[in-house]
C-alpha cells in the first residue's frame, strides 16, 4: 500500500527530531525542513503528501508558507502543529486549507 510522504516543517530542532522519530517508528516516509524557505526551495521536487507545519518560525511564517503553496504545487494535506493558541491563527490556517490545528506539546496518548 502506498503511503504519502510526510513533510515536517519546524524550526525547533528537538520538536522536529521528535516528530520525525515518532513518525518513522510508525513506518512513515518523513522529510524534515528547519524553516519554510527550505521547504519552498524544494517544492518542485516533492511528491503530494502531508505537511505538519509550525506557524511561528523565523523568516517566513507558516501562514505565509500556506499562501506560497499554490496551485502549481503538488496537493498537500496540511496539519498545523503550533504553540500558538490564538484563535485568529487557527482561523487563518483553516482559511488557507489546513485540516487540523494541534497545539504543542502534543502527546500520542501513550
Amino acid at each position: 500500500m502506498f503511503a504519502f510522504p510526510i513533510y515536517v516543517i519546524e524550526d525547533d530542532e528537538l520538536a522536529r527530531r521528535l516528530l520525525e522519530e515518532r513518525l518513522m517508528e510508525l513506518g512513515r516516509d518523513v522529510q524534515t525542513f528547519e524553516h519554510a524557505t527550505a521547504f519552498i526551495r524544494n517544492l518542485g521536487n516533492l511528491y503530494p503528501g502531508v505537511i505538519i507545519l509550525d506557524l511561528n518560525m523565523p523568516g517566513m511564517s507558516g501562514l505565509n508558507l500556506l499562501d506560497q503553496v499554490g496551485e502549481d504545487a503538488p496537493p498537500f494535506v496540511v496539519i498545523i502543529h503550533s504553540a500558538s493558541r490564538d484563535v485568529n491563527d487557527a482561523i487563518g490556517a483553516f482559511r488557507r486549507g489546513a485540516i487540523d490545528f494541534l497545539t504543542k506539546p502534543c502527546t500520542t496518548g501513550e
